[in-house]
């Protein structure tokens, strides 16, 4: 009855060791960056503004973030503010714009890709969009959004991760966050 004992305490050490071994790679570990961590960074980079095309200023101001879980997209409403030069009357619009996000491993950076233009009122307006201003606005607003930078990890962050054997993997719109996937480093380099 002893060496029973004995065989079955060993094969519970023996499990347990192996499981605390192998823990790193049963299951990802995830690193989840909240819509309020979003909103925060996005408060820190606008209002923003600059000229396009020669003679048309523009300004991005008050975004609020909310996610699209179902489309792996972040939608953003913003406020527009237009300025022709040629013909200076100011116009506003209210845009919403949802993005695809992605990790950019060159410099650590969750970015805006593939801008989509999901509405637009300009000036109130909601069936504005054949307006020649408008299609500038949206014009500028892809082209001023896409590739944005929207959170960077900071160099902490990722020693960290690294002493611990994780390295930033892929990364998804979740239910309640930015979900960044952390895969193990590999052992070879």
């Amino acid at each position: 009855m002893a060496t029973r004992w004995s065989a079955r305490a060993l094969a519970r050490w023996i499990a347990a060791v192996a499981l605390a071994g192998c823990a790193t790679i049963w299951g990802p570990r995830m690193v989840e960056i909240s819509p309020a961590q979003l909103q925060r960074a996005l408060d820190r980079q606008l209002p923003v503004g600059r000229t396009l095309w020669g003679h048309l200023e523009i300004r991005l101001s008050a975004a609020q973030v909310s996610l699209r879980p179902d489309e792996q997209r972040l939608s953003l409403r913003l406020t527009l503010e237009l300025n022709d030069l040629v013909a200076p009357r100011p116009h506003r619009a209210t845009l919403s714009v949802s993005h695809g996000v992605r990790f950019e491993p060159a410099d650590n950076t969750v970015r805006l890709t593939r801008a989509r233009i999901d509405a637009i009122a300009l000036d109130g307006d909601e069936r504005a969009l054949d307006q020649p201003l408008t299609r500038w606005a949206v014009q500028a607003a892809e082209q001023f959004l896409d590739d944005r930078v929207l959170y960077t990890l900071t160099g902490d962050d990722l020693q960290a991760l690294q002493r611990r054997g994780w390295r930033p993997g892929e990364l998804h719109v979740g239910a309640s966050g930015i979900v960044l996937t952390l895969l193990p480093v590999a052992s070879g380099g």
